[in-house]
């Protein structure tokens, strides 16, 4: 077929097109060019041959190939497969852009917005999740006689949150919110000690760093991230993909969502799996906060 777009009402799964936005800023201008004819017009995609789909903006037929493969897909036969058979999880909420909200919008209109946009945001992380990768951070946290956990701005306060929660369980953690305690916390680990590197965009040069110094150190690193391409996600041995993409305002509330859930999930995986002495270090802690909370 040549590219009907009237062959069938052909929508982009929306797994590919959250593996599109986490790569996006790492294509080059011609794989650019080929994302935005996938977004764009996914009918004509999935039914233009090859050589079609690349004259119609202007680029060679293998950087087609290389942008499926980016995507996951051994070519581009295979993208245009997962292109016809659709997207079969219904689960995804309507859209409801930060954009709508405006100095007329009512409370509750925001309100709605807000959580639909969560909602959105964790559902994006479902679609991202991989299963190995989990497994090993969470056996990577059990055996580490030490964790630190680092993140900057918003994510700094994800990162304070996830001390808490394993401090609380009795493992040997730290954090830190300026960037000289935590280069210096990352470049005293070693090969038996966990950095936990938190980053919306994998691009903040204190995390970035700190990173290096904690990998050159020995330690296993792992990288809490929405971008797979980005700097942080290519120094750390471990990471941990969110799928948040809201383009106007809003972005802290759903990147701390998806942030945070991965989080719990580690600190429940630690908790179960930590056995006697998890149980024993929590009764304390939880008796500590009884007693002292009595009026």
């Amino acid at each position: 077929m040549q590219g009907n777009e009237q062959a069938s009402d052909v929508k982009i799964p929306s797994q590919m097109l959250l593996r599109l936005q986490s790569i996006y800023g790492t294509l080059k201008r011609a794989e650019r060019s080929a994302a935005d004819l996938l977004m764009e017009r996914p009918n004509f995609v999935a039914t233009a041959t090859i050589a079609v789909a690349a004259k119609a903006v202007g680029i060679s037929q293998p950087t087609f190939v290389r942008l499926a493969k980016h995507l996951g897909y051994s070519g581009f036969s295979e993208m245009k497969e997962v292109l016809l058979q659709g997207d079969s999880d219904t689960t995804m909420v309507p859209h409801v852009p930060y954009g709508h909200i405006n100095p007329e919008s009512k409370p509750y209109e925001i309100a709605q917005s807000i959580v639909y946009a969560s909602i959105e945001a964790l559902n994006g992380l479902m679609k991202v999740m991989n299963p190995q990768d989990y497994e090993n951070a969470a056996d990577a946290l059990l055996k580490a006689e030490r964790i630190v956990f680092l993140g900057a701005g918003d994510s700094g306060i994800v990162a304070s949150s996830a001390f808490q929660k394993f401090l609380r369980v009795g493992a040997v953690c730290h954090t830190a919110g300026d960037s000289d305690t935590q280069m210096m916390l990352a470049t005293l680990l070693n090969e038996r000690c966990v950095c936990v590197l938190i980053s919306h965009s994998g691009n903040t040069v204190s995390i970035v760093q700190a990173a290096k110094l904690a990998k050159a150190a020995g330690a296993v690193t792992i990288a809490v991230t929405n971008f797979p391409h980005s700097h942080l996600a290519r120094t750390c041995s471990i990471i941990l993909l969110t799928a948040t993409f809201v383009q106007r305002g809003g972005e802290v509330v759903t990147q701390r969502v998806a942030q945070l859930a991965i989080i719990e999930s580690l600190f429940i995986t630690y908790r179960l799996r930590g056995g006697t002495a998890c149980d024993q270090a929590y009764a304390r802690t939880d008796r500590v906060f009884n007693d002292t909370n009595k009026l």
